[in-house]
């Protein structure tokens, strides 16, 4: 599948947000929210950062990172969700569903690795973003990336998994 290839060179970084805020719907906690990436992570070396996912609304942080074997949450220190993954033979759909209670399921296409606790965060930049590239910290990461969407209308989840449904 084509799509956008991130290849930074050693030292430089590659992120996108999505900003400024008057042009991303505002989150109803009440509702939940859902953002989502399609990629194939081709590489990766650091062993708990790779490209990251993150959105930011109303104070809560929903934060993870995927590596060429795993996908690790971020709320604040980073721990594993899945290890032993092969992320980067084929492009993947991560999910962050945040439901009414504040927490995240987080889905690697359609299954579901847990939940992300907001991380909470006073960013003075923005009340609410949506932003993805190559995490910091010593990692080298590449990816090729094919859709990042969200729904502002709810938390969106497989059949059985406790929120919204495509169906819905």
């Amino acid at each position: 599948a084509s799509g956008l290839l991130i290849r930074p060179g050693r030292g430089q970084r590659a992120r996108w947000a999505r900003t400024p805020t008057e042009n991303l719907p505002a989150f109803d906690h009440e509702a939940g929210f859902t953002a989502e990436i399609c990629m194939r992570v081709t590489r990766s070396t650091a062993t708990v950062r790779g490209i990251d996912f993150e959105l930011y609304a109303a104070g809560s942080r929903y934060f993870i990172t995927v590596t060429k074997t795993g996908i690790y949450a971020y709320d604040g220190a980073f721990r594993e969700l899945a290890e032993g993954l092969d992320n980067s033979s084929a492009q993947h759909t991560y999910r962050l569903a945040v439901q009414h209670d504040g927490q995240a399921q987080v889905f690697r296409d359609g299954s579901r690795l847990g939940i992300v606790e907001p991380h909470q965060s006073r960013d003075i930049a923005s009340n609410r973003y949506l932003q993805w590239g190559e995490g910091a910290g010593g990692s080298e990461a590449e990816a090729v990336v094919t859709h990042v969407a969200y729904d502002t209308t709810g938390p969106y989840a497989p059949v059985g998994s406790g929120g919204r449904t495509e169906a819905d």
